[in-house]
């Protein structure tokens, strides 16, 4: 498997490029930000844990979780929530 970073990056579904800023732990942070003030964010640590949430459409949708990546692709929760996220941006 790749470096997590480079395999998470490969891994994203087609969407908006996200801002990325290194965290005080260390974790990297996949952060997109929609019109209405809506946002969703991924932490991804060294060892390919990642926690995501999102909260979009004026507070109206939301959704959370945790997976690790495997190189097996992304977890359908997580790219359906972020697809859904870009829609309603």
């Amino acid at each position: 498997m790749n470096h997590p970073v480079a395999e998470f990056l490969k891994l994203l579904p087609d969407v908006n490029a996200p801002e990325i800023a290194l965290e005080e732990d260390g974790d990297l942070c996949f952060d997109w930000w929609g019109r209405d003030g809506g946002s969703f964010s991924a932490s991804l640590r060294e060892d390919g844990n990642v926690s995501w949430s999102g909260l979009w459409n004026g507070g109206t949708e939301k959704a959370t979780g945790h997976f690790i990546l495997t190189g097996d692709g992304l977890p359908r929760d997580f790219v359906k929530a972020l697809k859904e996220f870009e829609v309603g941006r």
